[in-house]
C-alpha cells in the first residue's frame, strides 16, 4: 500500500478546491525557495535531486546555427576545385603586387647608391653613359648595356649583317663584336643598317611591328627612334642625312606596295609610292637604297621591286618635292656625284643627270657583259662597278670619269670606297656559279697595286662603312 501523506498542522484544505498537482522538473539544481512552495501547495515534501559529478562540470556551448552553416559552407567550398583554383590565383596576384611594391621602393634606391658610387670615383665601376640628347625617344635596349663598354680605339668602324644579326669590327679586320643576338630571320628580323653618326649605329627590326633604332656603341644602348605603320612587312633601306637630323627610309606595307619617306624628328614626309611587285624572281639589277646628297639637300634613291614599268629611280627634295623620276626595267643603283647630279644604270649604258641641266647624258655604255652597284669615290674622279662578262666572270672595276674603265680584282662585288684609293667589297667566287654572288667575306681591296687583306670571314649579306 502506498504510504499517506502527513497531515500538515493547522492547514485545512478548501472542500471545493482539488489538491494542485505537482510536476516534478528535472533540473539538476533547484532553488530553495521554490521547493519551500511547493512542499506548502502540495504538502509533500520534495526531496533535492542528487547532483552527480557530470552536472558539475560546465558542458560547452553548442555552436550556434549560424557558426554551424559557415564552417559547412567553408568545407564545401574547399571541396569545390574552382574556388580553390580562384583562391590560389588570387594568393598569386597578391604576391606578384608585393615584389613589385618591393622592387618599386627598393630597387630606386639600389640605384642611387650605385649611381653615388660612380660619382665618387671609385675605380672598380666604370660610369653609365647617358644617351645622347639628341634622341628622342627612351632608350629601349636589345640586350643589357655591358657593365664595361669596350674602351674606344678609336679605328673606323664597319657594321655588317650575318647570321640574321648586326655585328662591327674595324676597318682593319680587329675588334669584332656582335651587337644583336636575337635575330632570327622569322618572327625577328633586322632588315637594314646605316650609321647615323660617328659611333652611333642605325638599324631597322621587324618583329610583330617594324622599328628604327640607333645603338650608341659608346655605352651599348639602344634607342628607340620610329615606329612604322600597322602592317608594316618590312624597312628595306634606311640612311641618315650627313647632320643627322633626316631620316630616309624605304618600307613595305601590308599590302605588298611600298614608300619612301622622310623623317625629320616629329614627322614623316612620303616621297614616292610604289606599286606591289608581281610575282617572278629575282634579277642582279634589284636594288632598294636611298642616298643624300653631300650637303643634304637632295634625296636619290631606286626602289626595283615594284610594278616596273613603273618608276623606280627617283631624285627629290628632303619637303617632298620631286625633281626627277624615271625607271623601267634595266633602271638602278643611282650615286650621287657632288651635289649637282647623280649616275645611274639605264639598260646597258652608265649614264649622268644634271640638276642645273635637268638632263640625262651617257657616259659610257657596256659591251660583252653588264655593271652592276655603282659609286662614286669620295674624290669624284672614279666610280666602282662589279661587271659579270658573258662568260661569267666577276670582276671589280673602277671606271676612270676620264674616259677608261681600270680593273681592281677579280671575284668582288658590292664595294664601297673606304677612301679613294681603297673599298670594303664582298669576296665571291671569280665565276657567277648561280643566280647571284656567294658571300666568303668583306676585304679592303686596294685601287691600285697592293695585296688584298681579309676583315672577316662569312656570309655577309649587307654593310655599311662609318662616316667619317
Amino acid at each position: 500500500m502506498d504510504k499517506k501523506d502527513p497531515e500538515v498542522p493547522n492547514q485545512k484544505i478548501p472542500l471545493n478546491d482539488k489538491p494542485k498537482e505537482v510536476v516534478t522538473e528535472k533540473t539538476p539544481e533547484v532553488n530553495k525557495e521554490t521547493q519551500v512552495e511547493r512542499e506548502v501547495q502540495t504538502g509533500k515534501k520534495v526531496e533535492k535531486p542528487k547532483v552527480t559529478q557530470e552536472t558539475d562540470v560546465k558542458k560547452e556551448k553548442p555552436l550556434s546555427t549560424e557558426k554551424v552553416d559557415t564552417k559547412n559552407k567553408l568545407k564545401e567550398l574547399m571541396k569545390d576545385k574552382r574556388f580553390i583554383i580562384g583562391f590560389l590565383i588570387f594568393l598569386f596576384i597578391l604576391v606578384f603586387i608585393i615584389v613589385l611594391l618591393f622592387l618599386a621602393l627598393f630597387g630606386n634606391k639600389g640605384q642611387e647608391t650605385e649611381d653615388n658610387i660612380s660619382a665618387n670615383g671609385d675605380n672598380n665601376q666604370t660610369p653609365s653613359i647617358s644617351p645622347s640628347p639628341e634622341e628622342n625617344a627612351s632608350p629601349t635596349p636589345t640586350q643589357s648595356p655591358s657593365a664595361t663598354p669596350p674602351a674606344d680605339d678609336g679605328k673606323r668602324k664597319i657594321a655588317y649583317m650575318k647570321d640574321n644579326n648586326i655585328w662591327i669590327v674595324s676597318t682593319d679586320g680587329t675588334g669584332d663584336e656582335q651587337i644583336t643576338n636575337d635575330g632570327n630571320g622569322m618572327d625577328k628580323r633586322y632588315t637594314a643598317i646605316d650609321w647615323k653618326s660617328k659611333r652611333v649605329l642605325s638599324y631597322a627590326r621587324c618583329d610583330s611591328v617594324c622599328k628604327i633604332y640607333t645603338y650608341q656603341l659608346s655605352n651599348n644602348s639602344e634607342t628607340e627612334v620610329l615606329s612604322m605603320i600597322p602592317f608594316t612587312q618590312n624597312v628595306s633601306a634606311i640612311e641618315w642625312s650627313h647632320n643627322g637630323s633626316l631620316l630616309a627610309y624605304i618600307f613595305t606595307k601590308g599590302d605588298s606596295s611600298s614608300e619612301a619617306s622622310v623623317w625629320n624628328g616629329s614627322s614623316s614626309t612620303s616621297l614616292q609610292m610604289f606599286a606591289p611587285v608581281p610575282a617572278r624572281g629575282g634579277m642582279l639589277d634589284d636594288k632598294v637604297e636611298i642616298e643624300f646628297s653631300p650637303d643634304d639637300s637632295r634625296i636619290v634613291l631606286v626602289n626595283t621591286l615594284t610594278d616596273l614599268p613603273s618608276p623606280s629611280v627617283g631624285a627629290y627634295k628632303p619637303d617632298g618635292t620631286v625633281l626627277i623620276t624615271m625607271g623601267g626595267m634595266g633602271f638602278s643603283f643611282p650615286t650621287f656625284d657632288g651635289n649637282d647630279g647623280f649616275y645611274y644604270k639605264d639598260g646597258n649604258t652608265l649614264k649622268y643627270f644634271s640638276f642645273p641641266g635637268g638632263s640625262s647624258s651617257i657616259i659610257t655604255a657596256f659591251v660583252d657583259g653588264s655593271a652592276y652597284n655603282f659609286k662614286t669615290s669620295p674624290d669624284r674622279n672614279f666610280i666602282s662597278y662589279w661587271w659579270l662578262s658573258s662568260t661569267d666572270d666577276v670582276t671589280l672595276v673602277a671606271y676612270d670619269v676620264a674616259g677608261s674603265p681600270v680593273h681592281i680584282a677579280n671575284g668582288f662585288v658590292y664595294a664601297k670606297w673606304l677612301d679613294s684609293l681603297t673599298l670594303v667589297a664582298i669576296k665571291t667566287d671569280n665565276k657567277m656559279l648561280g643566280i647571284g654572288p656567294i658571300s666568303y667575306g668583306l676585304y679592303q681591296v686596294q685601287r691600285v697595286g697592293g695585296a688584298n687583306s681579309q676583315i672577316v670571314a662569312g656570309s655577309i649579306y649587307e654593310f655599311e662603312i662609318e662616316d667619317l
